[in-house]
């Protein structure tokens, strides 16, 4: 019974730890504009142009031409409305790598189906143009990027119409249209925009919405460069020093099975992120309570501003791809993680379902077990002080 409890209890912490292991680290950059040096913009009804474009293009002859080569053949024009929401800044959510913010701007298509002697039918599709800034945390700035993010269109139901026309024939019309147009949907689109800017170098990044605007056509793009302090002109108390030192596998398993997560001598990968600093070794026949030491590694940071932090995330990938990652977020008030830093990476299992007490089964679960225990060396240079006697 004590077993049963303590596993019971192991498994609850467990559960509980998930929420650790599992969110993404916040976004580092790049910054809003701060004033207006350098300070450029870009109206949002350039990148509504860009989308009727694409839609023109592209995307509406795509649909056209796949639909009218069905067999029987169905005529049909295409034609789109375009409507803008509002844009907005987002972060991306890795949980394996950086994440960074970006300008959202999205839309919403409806597709009129203009069908030969039959009533119009309706394709729906969610779409955003991702704006980045590419690169902003390298000296040199980083370049203003587009992205397209489309989902698949989807198809609206029939109108009355339809419908009557669908009940008087014997009801093989509206089954027979959306089958056809279905199969010739095109799948989600994503893609890099090739947008030429007279000056894409940024490291700053916002948007401006102003009030009492509902179609969002005053909307725009604010993006500066910045010029950071050359790293050879920094002074060494504005450095972080970030070295991974060793690395130790903990005993991870799934006790249902009473198996060893995933192998019992693992071929791994290690990567070390300290902001964007990458430190990166390979690692053969790795097996559960051993410990190894990395060669002489070491990345060198500007220490962020008082705001800021020194983000150090671990993925560890495994030799059939699987990986598992953690991170650990020091801010000014932690002295951005001075010292020697122990970094847990967990491993997971998905539990079995159970018997509850009053009738039914448990769901599954999934179970995190820590894994790895990576030793992180953090040198950041504070000034002295000197006390008066």
């Amino acid at each position: 019974m004590k077993l049963n409890i303590r596993k019971m209890l192991s498994a609850l912490a467990a559960v509980i730890s998930f929420l650790g292991a599992s969110c993404q680290p916040p976004a580092q950059g790049p910054e809003p504009v701060s004033d207006t040096t350098n300070l450029k913009e870009l109206p949002l009804f350039i990148i509504g142009n860009m989308i009727k474009i694409k839609m023109r293009d592209s995307i509406i002859p795509t649909i056209d031409s796949s639909i009218s080569a069905q067999d029987p053949p169905i005529k049909i024009t295409v034609t789109a409305e375009i409507t803008p929401r509002k844009p907005s800044m987002m972060q991306t959510q890795f949980t394996d790598r950086p994440n960074e913010n970006y300008v959202s701007v999205p839309f919403k298509v409806d597709y009129t189906l203009h069908l030969n002697n039959l009533p119009n039918r309706h394709l729906f599709q969610n779409l955003s143009i991702n704006i980045t800034a590419k690169d902003w945390y390298v000296d040199a700035g980083g370049t203003l990027t587009f992205t397209l993010n489309a989902e698949k269109p989807y198809l609206d139901g029939p109108s009355f119409t339809e419908q009557a026309i669908n009940f008087f024939i014997g009801n093989w019309l509206t089954p027979f249209i959306d089958s056809k147009i279905r199969s010739s949907l095109p799948n989600a689109i994503r893609q890099v925009l090739p947008v030429e800017i007279f000056d894409p170098k940024c490291n700053r990044l916002d948007v401006v919405v102003p009030p009492n605007d509902p179609t969002y056509k005053n909307s725009y793009i604010e993006y500066q460069y910045k010029r950071p302090p050359l790293s050879q002109s920094v002074s060494s108390l504005d450095k972080i020093k970030v070295s991974l030192k060793s690395i130790r596998r903990l005993k991870a398993h799934n006790y249902e099975m009473n198996s060893i997560l995933y192998d019992s001598s693992e071929n791994i990968n290690i990567e070390l992120f300290a902001n964007q600093k990458l430190i990166a070794f390979p690692m053969d026949q790795f097996k559960e309570e051993e410990v190894r030491s990395f060669p002489a590694n070491e990345v060198t940071l500007v220490k962020p501003a008082s705001t800021g932090s020194l983000i150090l995330l671990a993925n560890i990938m495994q030799s059939n791809f699987m990986k598992d990652s953690r991170f650990i977020e020091f801010k000014s008030n932690k002295s951005f993680g001075n010292g020697t830093q122990k970094l847990i990476v967990k491993k997971s299992f998905i539990s079995k379902p159970r018997p509850l007490p009053g009738g039914g089964m448990s769901k599954p679960q999934t179970i995190w077990q820590d894994a790895y225990e990576l030793t992180i060396q953090v040198n950041v240079n504070t000034p002295a002080v000197s006390v008066s006697q």
